[in-house]
């Protein structure tokens, strides 16, 4: 039986609130709040329980929807950290040709090149 149960049946049999309190240990205002309402009062859901899994997959989608959408602002992606681009044959030949030609200053800072 837990403690709320045990309040509320001293007290339905005669023992006062003040007497309760001092016996269970807790505060007159506790015991008096556990007389006035028949059910514990807790913490009541209003939206169903995520679980890990859910929470998770929500937080890698709302980071892939930020990395879309600063990949997406960004005119040319040139290299990841590993050097490796996944470009066809002559998409790697003209981002050669690019990048040889910015190094020796032929082009502008800015290409709008796509």
């Amino acid at each position: 039986m837990d403690l709320y149960r045990k309040v509320r049946l001293a007290c339905s049999e005669g023992m006062s609130q003040r007497e309760a309190a001092r016996q269970f240990g807790v505060s007159r205002d506790s015991v008096r709040k556990m007389l006035a309402f028949s059910v514990p009062p807790g913490y009541r859901r209003t939206a169903p329980v995520k679980r890990p899994n859910e929470l998770m997959e929500s937080r890698d989608e709302r980071r892939l929807l930020r990395l879309q959408k600063q990949l997406a602002s960004i005119k040319l992606l040139i290299i990841d950290e590993l050097g490796f681009v996944p470009l066809s044959k002559t998409d790697r030949a003209a981002l050669r040709d690019d990048l040889s030609a910015l190094r020796a200053g032929l082009l502008p800072k800015k290409c709008h090149r796509r």
